[in-house]
């Protein structure tokens, strides 16, 4: 198995974006994730450590399974 950044647990209200999203079957789009550094800071803080500057997320399935990331 390849090395991650991923903790082997990741805290979902750390992502309530993400489980929001995925709820609605929205994408996920943000351009620069110094925008949510204090709308956000749990979510921006975990981008920081993964060394993400930019994030792109498409729910798939037909009940949304998860996301396609960019």
């Amino acid at each position: 198995m390849k090395e991650t950044l991923f903790n082997e647990v990741e805290y979902t209200e750390e992502f309530a974006t993400w489980a929001q999203h995925l709820i609605d079957q929205e994408p996920l789009i943000i351009p620069d994730i110094e925008m949510i550094r204090d709308t956000h800071p749990k979510e921006y803080k975990a981008y920081k450590r993964l060394d993400a500057r930019s994030i792109v997320g498409v729910p798939f399935g037909q009940h949304p399974l998860g996301f396609m990331v960019a």
